[in-house]
């Protein structure tokens, strides 16, 4: 089912890669965000709204040394809700009922390293904060994978990053099948550049293909882009050739 969307405003997250998603009639105001963030530690407010006739509102909040910017709160116009692919945990009436966007995005001083992991860390971070914070909060969105997430899904999953787990890969990474028999990542490209291709000879079993993947996609993530081909090993032994694609957009997977 299709979510109803409250489209006015400035487009689908306003270029913020994490969307939160409130019911139409329970979107935070400025004012209360900032009441809000009193109470919240390790983030502050530091900078006033801005804006001017081209662009919304926005807050400029504090974490972890990094500055991230707050868009679409009230009286700030409304921003519409991203294409989402997957919901997890978001029950169908939420799901079809009026939904708009908060967006997050990176502040101009770290927008370029917004890939990296100790951003996505902040950033997620402030997300559960807010979104814990306010009941009207029906869910998380990361724009890049299409992934929503229910409230309680999503702070269970930052908390456990944040306690010493594993980062939430198959939140900000997402894998389909190709029409052909591959399996391909969704997300993986945000970080790195490209996505991986489990080729349809090595994706014979489907669970074990979704295991290599993801453990691919969480060296990816941490070493950056596929410059040379190379081999690996999968799960369950099997000697693999890594390559990165002719257009460079994929790390292709195959047997060795």
């Amino acid at each position: 089912m299709i979510s109803q969307v409250e489209s006015s405003g400035d487009g689908a997250g306003s270029g913020s890669d994490l969307v939160l998603l409130f019911h139409a009639q329970e979107r935070p105001s400025i004012a209360e965000v900032v009441s809000v963030v009193a109470s919240l530690n390790g983030v502050s407010v530091v900078g006033e709204a801005v804006g001017n006739e081209q662009a919304s509102k926005r807050l400029e909040l504090h974490i972890d040394g990094m500055t991230f910017d707050l868009v679409g709160l009230d009286p700030a116009p409304r921003i519409a809700v991203p294409e989402i692919r997957d919901w997890r945990d978001i029950a169908v009436e939420v799901r079809g009922a009026p939904l708009v966007g908060v967006g997050l995005a990176a502040g101009p001083h770290i927008e370029a390293g917004k890939a990296s992991t100790p951003v996505v860390r902040g950033a997620l971070r402030l997300a559960r904060l807010l979104g814990d914070a306010f009941a009207g909060c029906a869910g998380v969105c990361w724009v890049p994978s299409g992934v929503a997430q229910s409230k309680p899904a999503f702070v269970d999953a930052v908390d456990r990053w944040l306690g010493g787990g594993p980062m939430p890969t198959t939140f900000v990474v997402t894998l389909a099948a190709a029409i052909d028999g591959a399996i391909e990542s969704r997300g993986l490209a945000w970080f790195t550049g490209q996505e991986v291709r489990i080729e349809p000879i090595v994706a014979d079993d489907r669970e074990q293909a979704k295991l290599l993947a993801y453990r691919l996609v969480e060296q990816l993530i941490h070493r950056g882009t596929l410059e040379a081909p190379e081999q690996s090993t999968a799960p369950d032994g099997r000697v693999l050739r890594l390559e990165p694609s002719a257009n460079r957009r994929y790390v292709r997977v195959w047997l060795a």
